[in-house]
């Protein structure tokens, strides 16, 4: 099951998704007082290192096994205009051109390697 998250650091708000809210909450937290990690110099993990990890975390919406995860969140995303999102989550449009892309990418690595 796939769930909307938002977290809250004074008046600043991020958006994510994840199918473990727990889970992603502690790696949001790891990841910001983690010199170490390539996620320390992110917006979210400054403003919760500022914030002394004091963060307000909240499931927004958990969606149906039928909905597309990329398409909500960007919905929300779009709602909510988050402040510390780095960028935008795939859209639906996003999605299917990285589909493509992909597929593209798989095509011309098999024809290198397999002549």
């Amino acid at each position: 099951m796939s769930e909307i998250y938002q977290l809250t650091i004074g008046t600043d708000t991020y958006i994510g998704s994840t199918r473990n809210f727990k889970d992603r909450i502690g790696r949001h937290m790891r990841n910001s007082f983690n010199p170490n990690s390539r996620k320390y110099n992110y917006k979210i993990s400054k403003a919760i290192r500022e914030a002394n990890g004091e963060i307000t975390a909240d499931i927004l919406y958990v969606l149906e096994p039928d909905e597309r995860l990329f398409k909500v969140e960007y919905q929300f995303y779009k709602a909510l205009r988050p402040t510390l999102n780095m960028c935008a989550p795939m859209s639906e449009f996003n999605y299917s051109r990285l589909a493509a892309y992909l597929s593209l990418v798989r095509w011309r690595i098999r024809s290198l390697c397999f002549w």
